[in-house]
């Protein structure tokens, strides 16, 4: 919450406000404290109401150049802590800062007033008006005076000055509260463009959209589900929306997703991969390999499973068999195959000879095909026949 001072501490006492105001009726006899007081009632509600509603900076205009160390301020409009108006005229406002050492200085402006228009010179008091005038002044550190509204900083190098406009403070408004005022204002970014700059919590308790880019310095806690964050790739500095170390933007712990250096982890602080998940994973959906794509199962992987009903590569330090259904098996020792086998290149067995055909009969074969039972039987059958059928 903002460390803004609480309401009614300023010269604002809510025990001298003045609670009476004039009533005026025909013939009356009026005194100076007639109209006293009801300049008071209205001028003084007015200031609360800008003090306590405003926050102390610029209105409009009042925009700091400099030309061949004339520093010009252009004419406009500011309220200060007392929420009182500080006009500058169509004239603006010029100064030679030549004269200045090196060094950096801030050009400031203040609520001045003083009374003109002497009707007896010889009467004490006698001015009929007050000249409102603010005085410009150039501080030789940044100000912590209230009283001061900052317009620009000058930084003077040799016979050359340059105008730092981010510094200047603009107004906005505070929104009360039994802990503090919070501060809503306009705040020059690092890209020269203005943006609303909010000093205290912010609840969301509908929708909030951000076209723009998002940038967080601090981590982003929130409940599950309760988050959604498109276009993450547009994001800038992805690293600042987690902590430096052990960050955690959804869960703690073991429950944490963790993002590190390009990588994303699930149940780990130091992911090693693009996506590290130590802990049971559930996919629902399909799973696509590109074309270099491939599974590995590390050292120390206990199993991976691919539907139990298709097909398990288990993994261990003594054993590593594959089971497709029944159709085929396949451990330390032993292939089983439930189905018929169809080999579409040669065949070898241990460090026998390489066999390229089964062959339907025994006419014309060669060393590496081998002829099938049936031919056999067909051969030995007609050679038995042939032998007892001689002339």
């Amino acid at each position: 919450m903002s460390e803004n001072p609480k309401p009614f501490l300023s010269d604002f006492p809510i025990s001298e406000f003045p609670l009476q105001r004039p009533r005026y009726f025909a013939g009356q006899y009026l005194l100076v404290e007639d109209f006293q007081l009801e300049h008071s009632y209205l001028y003084e509600r007015q200031r609360y109401q800008a003090s306590r509603l405003y926050v102390s900076g610029i209105i409009e205009g009042l925009e700091v150049t400099v030309e061949a160390n004339m520093v010009k301020i252009t004419p406009g409009s500011a309220i200060d802590v007392s929420g009182r108006l500080i006009i500058l005229s169509e004239n603006g406002y010029e100064e030679d800062v030549s004269g200045l050492s090196e060094g950096e200085y801030w050009l400031c402006i203040e609520y001045h007033e003083e009374m003109t228009d002497e009707l007896q010179s010889e009467i004490p008091g006698s001015n009929n008006r007050f000249q409102e005038t603010p005085q410009i002044s150039i501080e030789s550190t940044a100000p912590d005076d209230s009283r001061l509204v900052t317009l620009a900083k000058i930084t003077k190098n040799g016979a050359t000055a340059d105008v730092d406009p981010s510094v200047c403070q603009y107004s906005g408004i505070y929104l009360p509260s039994s802990q503090g005022r919070i501060k809503l204002r306009a705040e020059q970014q690092d890209d020269g463009s203005y943006g609303a700059y909010l000093e205290g919590d912010l609840r969301v308790t509908r929708n909030l959209t951000v076209s723009g880019v998002l940038s967080v310095s601090k981590p982003i806690q929130s409940e599950p589900e309760g988050l959604e964050i498109l276009n993450v790739e547009q994001i800038a500095d992805l690293d600042r929306f987690f902590e430096e170390e052990n960050f955690s933007p959804w869960g703690d712990g073991d429950n944490g997703i963790y993002y590190m250096e390009g990588n994303v982890g699930i149940g780990t602080e130091e992911p090693q991969k693009k996506l590290d998940v130590q802990g049971d994973l559930e996919v629902n959906g399909n799973i696509y390999l590109g074309d270099t794509g491939k599974i590995t199962s590390e050292a120390g992987a206990n199993e991976i499973q691919f539907n139990s009903d298709d097909i398990t590569i288990k993994s261990n330090s003594t054993a590593f068999s594959i089971g497709i259904q029944d159709i085929l098996s396949m451990d330390a020792t032993t292939v089983t195959i439930g189905r018929s086998l169809q080999v579409n290149g040669n065949l070898k067995v241990g460090d026998g000879v390489e066999i390229t055909q089964f062959i339907d009969t025994l006419d014309g074969g060669s060393s590496d095909q081998v002829p099938t039972a049936q031919a056999i039987k067909d051969y030995v059958d007609s050679q038995v026949y042939q032998f007892f059928n001689r002339d």
